[in-house]
């Protein structure tokens, strides 16, 4: 397969020649060339034999797949900083590309080994079958990165391992550790990450999302939009790969991560006097997403419809028995602008127990500027992680109190947290019943998820109500 490749890619023989060379039929070479087109996915890669970037890009991917170190010559060239800067754009795509593709010619290996078998005459010795031996070798290269969970219980599908596997080899990994982080209610799954080479030395630390190659992409275009743009570097967590498996629906992003950081979370989990400084501190992390933001007028249902739409309200609030039709009429004032709008406590690392490091950017938008306070309280009542932490509070009566904070926040464990979060959600607003209309559409999303505490939910919701219709 090597030989052919590189005789009829790179060294532009026609079929009959390259048969020649190799001892075998022509009818064994154009099988192995059809099979080639079916890896690399690019028809012209193979029929364009005038393309020089695109020969040179894909001998590169072989390469560096394969593990083989290549020195750059020197070369002296006529073409214009522009013309180089496109070839090396577009060879880098199809490099990339191929190192992806390069895992779907597994199914098909077996298949042609034996087609050799039987045209090729003393196949075992011949110059073929060391070719072969070649790829078979490049091929186990390419699976021989072990995925390790440990105590997690962590299931990934064929694809995601794939995704998985090409993020290690990037790195030039051999074992790749994953632990849980997150525990989200969408369906892409969001994991710590250590890579390991050979030697069992650590060559990368990372956070890991993967799941369907559209919402992988969303996920990017919103980083690009609003987060590495404008928020200070050190308050989030930088992208420094992303993976789509081949031809499959399915990728990844990964992005830098320091060993031990912990979630805001555990750190509620421990004590409560060291997360309510860490609530200022993400107060100061969204500035530039709040500077300049205008002061928008917009009436209940128009919020809360970027919560949850009206076909599932609809649905879940008969089932919870829940009147809001009323309450959606209401026009309020917010300050419209940026926010990560799923900013729960497994979404915020800790760096030095004092710096607050975002991650997870699959929400990210425009919304009210209280939003992310308020989730920031709210979720460690919806949150599955939030159950532990909390410890039986609140009641269902202190839930339908939640706008009366002193009689809410008897009994809570981290009091002082949930003031700071209250706080800043008022501080952001024009007025009030910006940040009541909020905590409502937040609360009554949660109707849709079944995990979720329904009695808490309606709770909040009905204080928050109760608030709009007073005002």
């Amino acid at each position: 397969m090597f030989t052919v490749f590189r005789l009829y890619c790179i060294e532009n023989l026609s079929a009959a020649q390259v048969a020649r060379t190799c001892h075998c039929t022509p009818a064994l070479i154009f099988i192995r060339l059809r099979e080639l087109r079916k890896l690399l996915g690019r028809r012209t890669a193979l029929s364009t034999e005038n393309t020089t970037w695109i020969k040179f890009a894909l001998k590169k991917a072989i390469q560096t797949a394969a593990g083989i170190v290549v020195s750059k010559p020197l070369v002296v060239s006529a073409k214009t900083e522009e013309e180089r800067l496109v070839e090396e754009i577009h060879a880098q795509a199809v490099e990339t590309t191929t190192q992806q593709l390069v895992h779907e010619i597994q199914p098909v290996v077996g298949r042609i080994d034996v087609y050799a078998q039987e045209e090729i005459p003393n196949y075992a010795s011949s110059r073929t079958k060391a070719e072969w031996n070649r790829l078979e070798s490049l091929l186990a290269r390419l699976n021989n990165v072990e995925i390790s969970t440990g105590i997690s219980t962590i299931e990934f599908s064929y694809d995601e391992k794939k995704v998985l596997r090409l993020f290690a080899r990037s790195k030039n990994g051999r074992n790749i550790e994953i632990s849980k982080l997150g525990g989200g209610l969408s369906s892409t799954k969001t994991f710590r990450i250590q890579v390991n080479d050979e030697h069992a030395a650590i060559v990368a630390y990372a956070v890991g999302k993967v799941g369907k190659l559209a919402d992988i992409r969303d996920e990017m275009q919103r980083y690009e939009l609003h987060v590495s743009p404008r928020l200070a570097s050190g308050t989030f967590a930088h992208l420094i790969k992303w993976v789509g498996a081949g031809p499959a629906n399915t990728g990844g992003l990964f992005y830098a991560l320091a060993k031990d950081d912990p979630c805001l979370a555990e750190i509620l989990a421990r004590y409560d006097e060291k997360a309510a400084p860490i609530v200022a501190a993400i107060k100061s992390t969204e500035t530039r997403w709040r500077d300049n933001a205008p002061v928008v007028t917009k009436s209940v249902v128009e919020i809360r419809r970027d919560f949850i739409s009206d076909q599932d309200i609809e649905k879940f609030a008969a089932l919870a028995h829940f009147n809001y039709t009323d309450v959606e009429r209401i026009s309020v004032s917010v300050k419209w602008c940026a926010q990560h709008r799923d900013l729960h406590a497994l979404n915020v690392l800790v760096h030095d127990e004092k710096n607050p490091i975002f991650i997870d950017y699959g929400e990210v938008g425009q919304a009210p500027a209280c939003l992310d306070a308020l989730i920031l309280e709210l979720s460690l009542l919806f949150h599955p992680s939030g159950k532990d932490i909390r410890k039986g509070w609140p009641t269902i009566t202190q839930a339908m109190e939640w706008h009366n904070l002193d009689s809410y926040l008897v009994g809570c464990p981290f009091g002082e947290y949930v003031r700071a979060c209250r706080a800043w959600a008022f501080e952001q607003q024009a007025g009030d019943k910006g940040v009541y209309a909020t905590a409502y559409s937040y609360s009554v999303r949660q109707l849709k998820y079944p995990d979720v505490d329904q009695a808490l939910t309606i709770g909040v919701a009905c204080s928050a109500r109760s608030r709009l219709m007073a005002s």
